[in-house]
């Protein structure tokens, strides 16, 4: 049956070795990365982004209900619950003061879009879709007729998404 180091001819012990490693590898790397966390949940976030330097006036092109997409690649982020807009600051160094002096700008502001979104939720990571939400990350937000680029400021977890009982779905 085995002949030179091969079995049945054509494979030898060494052949079938490397070929179970690579398959218990293979099923190993899947279970690593598609095993869902046992502290995961589902539930529903708000998150507040701030996009500065606008035009007065701009958040009220930002209607409640809106749905808004990642910019760039286009995937789903969740709906607007709210929008306000505050004055726009910016901060410069003063070499004669030798500080750091904080300048209002009349003719610009900064608006705040609060979103809301069903999200997976771990001990150590929001995600809404394919997007990991964390403050300080910069987003690219488009709705319907506007877009900006600003940054997240604020997340906040809102409910869990209570799962529906066997033999209990929506009727």
């Amino acid at each position: 049956m085995i002949k030179n180091g091969k079995l049945f001819g054509a494979l030898n012990l060494l052949d079938i070795f490397i070929i179970f490693a690579v398959i218990g590898l293979g099923v190993l790397a899947y279970f690593f990365v598609f095993a869902e966390d046992p502290d995961t949940t589902r539930g529903r976030v708000r998150y507040t982004v701030e996009i500065q330097n606008v035009d007065p006036g701009f958040y009220r092109l930002i209607r409640n209900g809106d749905i808004i997409r990642d910019a760039v690649r286009g995937f789903y982020l969740g709906e607007v619950d709210h929008a306000y807009e505050e004055p726009h600051f910016t901060i410069n160094w003063d070499n004669i003061a030798r500080e750091y002096i904080r300048y209002a700008m009349p003719e610009r502001a900064t608006v705040f879009v609060v979103i809301e979104c069903d999200a997976v939720i771990t001990p150590t990571s929001i995600f809404t879709g394919d997007m990991q939400l964390q403050v300080g990350r910069q987003i690219d937000i488009k709705g319907r007729g506007y877009a900006g680029s600003g940054h997240i400021v604020h997340i906040m977890e809102l409910a869990p998404i209570e799962a529906a009982a066997p033999g209990q779905g929506a009727d």
